[in-house]
């Protein structure tokens, strides 16, 4: 096993892009959720990713069932510009959602709660134990890339995500099963933290244009608001030009028409 401290060390390129699925054509969304800021053409140095291969992980979920990789994926991306797009804006957990007051709360069951979300965190983005790949990411095809065009086992996959103040990108696979579903819930990408810029879940539509990136804003944990869903669209532009991205409110009919195609989140 590879123990990567620095992300800028160990640089490798991201796996070979696989045979895609073909999708229907999806309609642009409402205008308020398309990009509506200048993009700058500056220079581009890349987006630093670092993903944790957990084999141990992994075999736990097969053994529930539902997932067909040998290990469970944990990546951060260390993204740029993000206090030029979010300004000082964040989101603080939702006291009007019982599971974030059991985890936020300041009695015995919060702390609790929040000691398990600790380990798990650490369990599942450690490095012992895993296999780790680090590199530079500096297109949208090359995001399409790292996360094999958003398919496992030929199947479209939700993934949960969490970008935190630090301004890291913090994902993995999202699954119905009780086990993935446990590992991606958003305070324990987030590690328990009161306050994000931005969380939800992403997918990608295969349409007879290329990829599209669907993102979202469904995080019953932090519940960021939809006026803020074309700052994440200009985010990811900024990272990965070139990317073709949607974004989609928690609430919007479309998402929930992906999510009930997609086998591993439909509940």
């Amino acid at each position: 096993f590879v123990s990567v401290q620095n992300p800028y060390v160990g640089q490798q390129h991201p796996p070979q892009q696989q045979q895609q699925q073909m999708y229907p054509p999806v309609q642009p969304p409402p205008a308020m959720y398309q990009q509506q800021h200048h993009i700058q053409h500056e220079p581009h140095e890349g987006v630093m990713y670092k993903a944790v291969h957990n084999s141990m992980t992994g075999g736990l979920m097969q053994m529930v069932g539902g997932y067909r990789e040998n290990s469970f994926l944990a990546m951060t991306l260390y993204l740029r510009f993000v206090e030029d797009v979010f300004g000082d804006a964040k989101c603080g957990w939702n006291r009007n959602y019982s599971a974030a007051k059991m985890i936020f709360g300041s009695g015995l069951t919060g702390m609790t709660a929040r000691s398990a979300i600790h380990v798990e965190h650490k369990t599942l983005y450690s490095e012992m134990g895993s296999k780790i790949t680090t590199g530079v990411l500096r297109s949208g095809d090359e995001f399409f890339r790292l996360i094999n065009n958003g398919l496992s086992g030929g199947n479209m996959i939700f993934f949960t995500y969490v970008i935190n103040l630090k301004g890291e990108m913090k994902f993995s696979h999202t699954g119905a099963h009780r086990l993935s579903d446990n590992l991606s819930k958003h305070a324990m990408h987030a590690d328990a933290a009161e306050d994000v810029r931005y969380s939800g879940e992403f997918h990608v539509i295969h349409t007879n244009t290329g990829p599209l990136l669907v993102m979202d804003n469904n995080s019953g944990t932090y519940a960021p608001p939809k006026e803020r869903l074309p700052l994440i669209v200009t985010l990811m532009q900024r990272n990965f030009p070139g990317i073709n991205i949607q974004a989609w409110d928690r609430d919007d009919p479309k998402l929930k028409h992906s999510i009930e195609m997609c086998p591993s989140r439909a509940v």
